[in-house]
């Protein structure tokens, strides 16, 4: 999970269904293929949300130099937190079916209800539930929910892991553009790899083009901070996030009393006395009780709990020291969680046993990694290597760089190699025996319902008790940018996608300046509806995170030219036939 801080703006990444509650929306997607094609045995599929933090031993504060800008009195704060959501659908019928449908085409127009969206959907039942908090009593993000914005659900980028979806959260750029393609960092010719933990400190990882949210912050007289959030740790063009503690190499993610320290630190010391603008906070649960128990256990049950705990104090907070009407609190994710299959009539893919291939015909890979991976042929062997695994096991995907799905946004970067793989929800790939052993998954198509995000958002630049439709987490940069005030860095992302979240004072102006950093906004619109509307195809999963947002500025904004809504993910609207 992690936070960015503004002067505080919290989000925390849920499903897009919600608890049978009048406080909640409860939304019933439609299944995606992959699930149908599952043996009815293992037809029960839990969601769930995930997030790892930076690790590093860097000071707690940074000295920061007096503003630039005495002026500005706004402040961002972020905070990710991975949630888990539920998922069982069990030997669905048409009529199953069509009631998930007419939940998804509930009309809101932007402008509907937490409440009316309940009222419509209360009638058709409860035989499939999505929400990570079905089964669990979520009081504060029930909260949220009422106070603020919520999204349907929330498209990730490809590959749902960990450091390439924050970095596209802090870029507002897909994985292959940003280039942080992977968790690991490695190099092909000295065959090294470095596990996540140490690739928070390779800096030419992380500083290959794309400057996080922190830096153009920093470089527009503001002041930022991030805290355990995946890419503190580095230096991006000589620059370093001002104030920053990184994790510790041994660190225990599920502690609750250092949660709630490191909110202290964030809100007293970061916000209240060193008067940042812009914070992230990431935290890692309940990401590790999701692999390690499964998404459906008993202890995943309870990590929500202590979640939800923890969305209360941070609320509280914010009160105690008088920044409600001063901060935004956005809530998402970078990814959700999946049960691995395994047993009965599961067949586990292993790629030593596959007729045709062998390791001795590559020279570096990266698989044992959940359900992706790459391959580096030997020379002259990439054809007979790829033809081996094309179509060798039922649930795995195999393609060669260039012909990467382009909806996937994952070909077209010199650090990916030449061959990709990936497998079915559910399914991991082993090398040479089965070494994976997690209960719960992720890092599988953008489009499956289990690896989608949702997101939340509560603040004086909000709307109020309003549900909006999905959109791609390449546009919640634009937005934090918007409330920032501040000119954004190019990016794949719009703020036209989640314009209507905003109160009326905080709607973009009628300027011509592009937020897309000089980018024709319309041509971008263009390249992301085509993007969108397959995702729509799919339908959600849940994670959490959340974004503690801002003290307001006086400062003007960055205002984005907008355009008309388009039927792409990027609306706001809940309008959604296509499902």
């Amino acid at each position: 999970m992690g936070v960015h801080i503004q002067k505080i703006t919290a989000s925390i990444s849920e499903s897009p269904n919600t608890k049978h509650s009048p406080e909640v929306v409860r939304i019933y997607p439609k299944l995606s293929p992959m699930r149908m094609m599952l043996p009815a045995t293992n037809q029960q599929w839990f969601k769930n949300n995930q997030f790892q933090g930076v690790d590093a031993a860097y000071p707690a504060s940074v000295e920061v130099p007096p503003r630039s800008f005495q002026d500005f009195q706004d402040l961002l704060l972020t905070a990710w937190l991975g949630i888990l959501s539920l998922t069982s659908p069990n030997e669905l019928d048409l009529n199953c079916r069509l009631h998930q449908q007419k939940a998804e085409e509930k009309v809101c127009d932007g402008h509907c209800s937490v409440e009316e969206v309940l009222q419509e959907e209360e009638s058709f039942g409860t035989r499939i539930r999505w929400d990570y908090d079905q089964d669990v009593d979520t009081p504060n993000l029930d909260q949220m929910a009422r106070d603020g914005v919520k999204a349907r659900y929330v498209t990730p980028p490809f590959l749902t892991i960990t450091s390439p979806t924050h970095f596209t959260l802090l870029t507002g750029r897909y994985i292959e553009n940003h280039g942080v393609i992977h968790n690991m960092w490695f190099n092909t010719t000295t065959l090294e790899k470095k596990q996540y933990y140490m690739t928070q400190f390779v800096d030419s990882y992380w500083d290959n083009g794309s400057l996080p949210i922190w830096i153009t912050a920093q470089r527009q007289g503001l002041r930022a901070g991030s805290l355990h959030f995946p890419g503190t740790a580095a230096t991006y063009k000589g620059e370093t996030v001002r104030v920053r503690q990184v994790e510790p190499r041994f660190y225990d993610y599920s502690n609750e009393t250092d949660w709630r320290l490191n909110i202290d630190k964030v809100i007293e010391e970061w916000f209240h006395q060193q008067d940042l603008d812009f914070v992230s906070l990431y935290f890692g649960e309940p990401d590790a009780a999701g692999h390690k128990y499964g998404p459906d256990s008993p202890e995943r049950r309870e990590m929500v709990k202590q979640v939800d705990r923890t969305v209360g104090y941070i609320r509280d907070k914010i009160q105690e020291h008088g920044l409600t009407d001063r901060l935004n609190v956005i809530i998402t994710a970078d990814h959700g969680m999946t049960t691995v299959l395994r047993g009965g009539p599961v067949q586990e893919i292993i790629l030593s046993k596959i007729p045709g291939f062998s390791f001795r015909d590559v020279q570096f890979h990266l698989v044992d990694y959940g359900p992706a991976g790459m391959l580096l042929p030997k020379e002259g062997m990439l054809d007979k290597v790829y033809k081996a695994l094309k179509g060798s096991h039922p649930h795995l995907h195999v393609y060669k760089k260039e012909e990467m799905p382009a909806r996937l946004h994952y070909g077209d970067h010199p650090r990916l190699l030449p061959i990709i793989l990936f497998a079915d929800p559910g399914y991991v790939i082993n090398g040479l025996i089965p070494v994976q052993f997690h209960k719960g998954e992720h890092g599988f198509d953008n489009h499956v319902l289990d690896m989608k995000p949702f997101f939340r958002a509560v603040g004086p630049d909000f709307q109020k008790n309003l549900v909006v439709g999905p959109f791609e987490t390449v546009n919640v940069y634009p937005l934090m940018c918007h409330i920032l005030g501040i000119k954004p860095e190019i990016n794949d992302g719009h703020l036209d996608a989640t314009k209507n979240m905003l109160a009326a004072e905080a709607m973009p102006g009628g300027n011509n300046n592009n937020i897309n950093g000089g980018i024709d906004v319309h041509s971008q619109a263009v390249v992301g509806f085509s993007a969108v509307t397959v995702f729509l195809a799919l339908v959600f999963t849940a994670t959490a995170s959340y974004t503690l947002c801002k003290r307001r500025k006086a400062a003007t904004r960055y205002n984005l030219k907008t355009l008309p809504d388009s039927p792409s993910e990027g609306t706001s609207e809940m309008k959604q036939s296509s499902f």
